[in-house]
């Protein structure tokens, strides 16, 4: 699989039993009496903040694990509680960062490693935090590929494969940076030429010849990356010149804050 998508794999996977925040993701439920699953997910974010802050080192690799952390806790509100609306999403989300900065935090000093950096899903609307992630997940990829020189033939055809999938994608990318849409992330607002999915094809030498699915993000084959994509997801961290998509903290915030 994509080096983005093993992220989140772990993430979805990871095992709840191994640290004891029944307490506080029961209180956390308990302000959501009709929503079920709240419980069930605030389990899954104290599990992987506790992996990524005992596990992790003070780099940019921790920057980058903690970023992925907020997507994928931002995606799962959305996709699990079947939001339609921006009042339940704001709600919830609010809550679940609450817990994640105040409860958490409380119980270890680890946690505070791994922080949300305000990510500017308050800007948008429900269904554009999607976008947003995979504008993030390509930008991502796309320096793994560029990074990483030591590939098999297998795992470059599939990469191949995937940056041809992505051209119709990376249009709407180019739109969205060269217009005053709030969908652009910084890694890409001044750069976005650079990720051009035909540049980047030649970079990894790819056969015009090769599969070309335009469809968002699907790969014909991702079982040849799968064994080795989970342990080298993180590499990306000290990337020459990249920065997270990170945003700086408000003074001021209104009642549709993280926080």
């Amino acid at each position: 699989m994509l080096p983005s998508c093993a992220i989140y794999e772990k993430y979805n996977n990871i095992n709840t039993g191994l640290v004891n925040y029944n307490e506080k993701c029961q209180e956390l439920q308990g302000k959501f009496h009709s929503t079920a699953g709240v419980y069930d997910l605030c389990k899954k974010l104290a599990e992987n903040l506790n992996d990524i802050c005992t596990k992790e080192k003070m780099d940019d690799s921790l920057i980058y694990n903690c970023l992925y952390l907020e997507y994928w806790l931002n995606l799962q509100i959305i996709e699990k509680f079947r939001i339609t609306d921006n009042a339940k999403y704001a709600g919830l989300r609010s809550q679940f960062y609450n817990t994640w900065t105040r409860s958490f935090s409380s119980l270890t000093g680890n946690f505070s490693k791994c922080t949300p950096k305000r990510i500017p899903f308050t800007s948008l609307n429900y269904s554009n935090v999607k976008d947003i992630k995979d504008m993030y997940d390509y930008y991502y990829n796309c320096e793994y590929f560029k990074k990483n020189h030591s590939l098999t033939e297998h795992e470059r055809r599939e990469y191949c494969s995937y940056l041809s999938s992505m051209n119709r994608s990376f249009t709407e990318f180019k739109n969205w940076c060269s217009d005053s849409s709030n969908k652009c992330i910084p890694n890409l607002k001044n750069s976005i030429d650079q990720y051009d999915p035909k540049e980047l094809r030649k970079i990894l030498h790819c056969n015009t010849d090769e599969a070309t699915d335009t469809s968002l993000g699907v790969i014909p084959d991702q079982r040849g990356l799968e064994q080795n994509a989970s342990q080298r997801y993180n590499e990306l961290g000290d990337s020459p010149g990249s920065e997270p998509f990170i945003q700086p903290q408000d003074s001021k915030t209104s009642n549709s804050a993280l926080i």
